[in-house]
């Protein structure tokens, strides 16, 4: 596997634009990149998530804690 397929579950992100499930607003920072994310719940702007899986350009996530 390439560099790109690094594993990316229990990593955090920091959420950039607001999250909202099923929309494709929602987006983080992670390792210095913005990538499109998906929660199955609202998560605010400036929050701290738990990266759960990798779909091509979207991350799913779900608030840390």
């Amino acid at each position: 596997m390439g560099t790109a397929h690094y594993a990316v579950h229990g990593e955090t992100a920091v959420v950039t634009e607001e999250i909202i499930p099923n929309s494709t607003k929602g987006k983080v920072e992670f390792h210095g990149s913005f990538w499109n994310a998906d929660a199955d719940v609202e998560i605010a702007k400036g929050q701290k998530v738990t990266v759960l899986e990798r779909h091509n350009l979207t991350l799913k996530v779900q608030p840390y804690n």
